[in-house]
Formats: structure tokens, C-alpha cells, sequence
């Protein structure tokens, strides 16, 4: 399975973010670099509101080659070096290992517009049964969203920081997910299963896709 590299970039008050340099410059530049050395594909989202403004996911091959990527000093240095062009915050990165994916659509389709990032926190106390979780929760939701507009999903486990599992849900739209929690018979359901799997209630950012790339 792949690994994902999800950068964000936090919202302040005082936070500016140059999103057409970024889109146009910053992100080609890394790509340059990266797609010889393992990176497959890469999206971009702008959230509207919530802790960060922009996130952008990069789908690498293994976490092993993102690591010998980052060992190319002069690469990294220029890329890294770069951010100061496009924002004012450091970036927060995190390596996620995926471990489940699902998919309605065919995965040549264009890429869905709206992103539903769902986060469990990391606690001295917290529980989570990743098998219910891939194996009957996302079936569940599937069940319902699929027809409502969700295209695919993939779910990811981190090793360290504040999230233990990360999943990404793509949709048709933000409206089409908007539109799928109106219906309360299906929601009252799906969130009385999350204790069923996790102690914690998940975090959720809301992404809408700006740009893309994919490794020729």
C-alpha cells in the first residue's frame, strides 16, 4: 500500500497564503523533483474554514522513498526553501500508511471536488478496532453515500503525532455531502456506530479541490 504525505498549512490571524504561486510554481517544482523519485500523484484542497486554509496530499510509493527523496539535500533545500514564496506559516506534515480503500466511481474519472478528511485523535486513553472500522462502519457509509454522491475513500494509519487514523472521503461536491447529513435517519446510525470502533470523536475538515497532479 501507498503512503501519504498530507501537508497543511495553518490559519492564523495574521496567516497569508499565495495560492496561484502555489499551484503554478511551487507545486511543479516539487513535482519535478519528487516523481522520479516515487511520488505518484498529488491534489490540493483550500478550506474554508477551520485550523489550516490550504492541505495538499502527495501519493508516494512507500514512506521508504519519501525518505530517500528527503535525503537529496540540494532537492529538498530548494524545494523547502520555497515556501517562504507562498506563506508566512510553516507547514505541518503528516506520513500516513494506507490500509483501506473503496471506490463507486472508475478511478479514471476526474477527480471529485469535495473532500471530507475524518481524524481520530491520538490519547493516553483512546481505542480504536481498525478491522470494525474497514470491515463494517465503511460499509455502512458506503452503503448510504455512495448513492448520495461519495465517489471513493481511503483510510490511513499514522505511527506518531496527534491522529491515530485519518480517512478521506471524495465526493461529487461539498453540496452532495451537505445534502447526505440532511437525511437523519442514515446520520443518527452512522454516528451512533463510532462507539462502536473509537473512543474519541473523529475531527473533520472540509476541503474543496483547487489542483491536481499525476506522475506521466
Amino acid at each position: 500500500m501507498p503512503t501519504i504525505m498530507t501537508i497543511l498549512y495553518p490559519r492564523t490571524a495574521s496567516s497569508t497564503f499565495d495560492l496561484d504561486y502555489y499551484l503554478s510554481k511551487h507545486m511543479p517544482l516539487a513535482a519535478k523533483y519528487w516523481y522520479p523519485r516515487g511520488m505518484q500523484r498529488y491534489h490540493v484542497e483550500t478550506h474554508a474554514e477551520g485550523p489550516y486554509t490550504v492541505k495538499a496530499e502527495c501519493v508516494w510509493d512507500s514512506l521508504d522513498a519519501f525518505k530517500a527523496a528527503k535525503e537529496v539535500e540540494e532537492e529538498i533545500k530548494e524545494i523547502f526553501g520555497d515556501v517562504k514564496n507562498y506563506s508566512n506559516e510553516a507547514p505541518v506534515q503528516w506520513f500516513g500508511e494506507v490500509v483501506g480503500t473503496g471506490e463507486k466511481s472508475d478511478p479514471t474519472a476526474a477527480m471529485p471536488s469535495g473532500i471530507i478528511t475524518v481524524l481520530y485523535p491520538r490519547t493516553a486513553t483512546a481505542t480504536f478496532n481498525l478491522n470494525y472500522y474497514l470491515s463494517t462502519h465503511l460499509r455502512l457509509a458506503t452503503k448510504y453515500w455512495y448513492p448520495r454522491g461519495m465517489k471513493r475513500y481511503h483510510v490511513e494509519t499514522y505511527a506518531e503525532g496527534p491522529y491515530a487514523v485519518k480517512a478521506e472521503l471524495l465526493w461529487d461536491s461539498l453540496d452532495a455531502w451537505k445534502a447526505a447529513t440532511e437525511v437523519e435517519v442514515e446520520m443518527k446510525e452512522l454516528v451512533e456506530d463510532i462507539k462502536k470502533y473509537s473512543s474519541e470523536d473523529p475531527v473533520r475538515l472540509y476541503g474543496e479541490v483547487v489542483g491536481t497532479g499525476e506522475k506521466p
